[in-house]
């Protein structure tokens, strides 16, 4: 075998070998990736790679058919065991927006209610005072008529009063049947013993010049007085409608006497 002939064989053998090599590098690494494609799952866009030690990565695949170790994704992900959250900074706010129904409960601190809202203490109150109207309410509530004061107020209303002790002069009313004494002379005269009104005292004629007609509130020419009448000015009646307590007694006194009727009840 010449050199040329040797050389042309070692070349031919080291094309050969780098061929099969090259050959099986294409054959491989397609096989392996089928392979791997066969179990991964397939996502819009990969995510950004992430590898922690001691951690198993689910293989998934883009839509291009690119292998990727870690993808976005969207559905359901189930988490079991506790998880921590960080938002970034510690402290912030997490901004959330309902979706659905909130169903919150277990709920300890302090909880803000809005202005207006019902507190506990005026839920009380209204309830003390709904419970005072209904227990003066019998079911069926039964009326016949006319209804009673009690049925109509929470506390009675007095329907009678005490008059204060005399008359009152309503209008044109005319009192009949008063009492009368007449005085004709310089004295002490009990008219009456007891409570009772003095309702007026008339001068039918005068009497002289100082003479004087004293009403007092007693049964003797002293004590309380009444009113003082001087007979001599003129003549007509007084009314006076005056209550006494204890009696009434007239006093006369000082020059000729006049002629007077007293009236009282």
């Amino acid at each position: 075998m010449t050199q040329r002939q040797r050389r042309n064989l070692i070349d031919w053998t080291i094309g050969t070998i780098l061929a099969i090599f090259l050959a099986g590098i294409f054959v491989v690494v397609p096989l392996e990736r089928v392979e791997a494609q066969t179990n991964a799952k397939v996502v819009a866009v990969c995510g950004a790679q992430a590898y922690t030690v001691g951690t198993t990565i689910v293989q998934t695949q883009d839509t291009t058919g690119k292998l990727c170790s870690s993808a976005a994704s969207s559905g359901t992900v189930t988490v079991s065991g506790t998880v921590t959250a960080n938002q970034g900074t510690a402290g912030s706010a997490w901004p959330v927006s309902q979706s659905g129904t909130w169903n919150v409960t277990n709920v300890s601190g302090t909880v803000s209610l809005p202005t207006g809202a019902a507190t506990s203490a005026a839920q009380t109150t209204a309830q003390a005072s709904l419970t005072s109207i209904d227990s003066k309410l019998t079911s069926p509530l039964t009326v016949t008529g006319p209804l009673t004061d009690v049925q109509l107020r929470a506390s009675a209303v007095p329907t009678t009063a005490t008059l204060q002790a005399g008359s009152a002069n309503i209008g044109a009313v005319n009192f009949t049947g008063q009492s009368f004494a007449n005085v004709t002379t310089n004295a002490t005269t009990v008219v009456k013993s007891g409570a009772g009104v003095l309702r007026s005292i008339c001068v039918n004629t005068k009497g002289s010049a100082s003479n004087i007609v004293t009403a007092y509130d007693n049964t003797s020419g002293s004590g309380t007085t009444i009113a003082t009448i001087d007979t001599s000015a003129n003549v007509g009646c007084l009314v006076y409608d005056a209550a006494f307590s204890t009696g009434l007694t007239l006093v006369t006194a000082v020059g000729t006497p006049g002629d007077l009727t007293v009236t009282y009840r």
